[in-house]
């Protein structure tokens, strides 16, 4: 679900991701929109990290993978592959918040110099 995108003075990349210092499955807890971008002026970053939530997501309160988490862990490479493909395929609606929504609200930003010290 990786997607460039312009605002009103820049452009960036959004992506899905869950951030950590684990091996584990993407959670509806810890998975994030994450938009990260430059004004055209190369003067200053735009970061936007929103929780989002997909029905592919394990559920926030599982414990441990099905398989285990030996199993899990020697597929990890496979399991991240996988996902990966899965969700580029998803609808921007299959996610809550809604994608095209966040983009949307990314599309409209505008930083103006003025404004910041």
């Amino acid at each position: 679900q990786v997607n460039y995108l312009n605002f009103r003075n820049g452009r960036g990349v959004r992506f899905i991701t869950q951030y950590g210092q684990d091996i584990s499955p993407i959670t509806d807890d810890r998975a994030i929109y994450s938009f990260v971008g430059l004004t055209n002026d190369d003067n200053y970053i735009v970061i936007a990290t929103i929780p989002i939530t997909h029905p592919l997501f394990s559920p926030s309160d599982q414990t441990e993978p099905p398989e285990g988490w030996d199993v899990f862990y020697e597929n990890f490479t496979d399991y991240k592959t996988a996902i990966e493909a899965d969700l580029a395929v998803q609808t921007p609606e299959s996610f809550y918040p809604n994608l095209a929504a966040l983009d949307e609200m990314i599309s409209s930003l505008l930083v103006p110099p003025e404004a910041i010290p």
